[in-house]
């Protein structure tokens, strides 16, 4: 699914102009999340651990990456 067209999709939705379907598939969309296994629940400590460390790193490139384009 296009991100643009998703995000359009909750606008309307939030602003109660979407169809009965369009709100129908917004509900099951964020339905499928419940039924998913926590994936932290199968990782060890240091795993988890890694897992907080590379996202963090990640963030701060695309922060720098992003704070550096617009200066230029």
């Amino acid at each position: 699914m296009e991100e643009e067209f998703f995000f359009e999709l909750l606008r309307k939705v939030r602003t109660n102009q979407a169809t009965k379907q369009e709100t129908d598939f917004i509900d099951a969309y964020y339905r499928s999340f419940e039924a998913r296994t926590d994936p932290t629940t199968v990782l060890t400590m240091p795993e988890i651990n890694d897992l907080k460390n590379d996202i963090k790193e990640g963030l701060k490139s695309r922060i720098l990456l992003h704070t550096t384009k617009k200066r230029n």
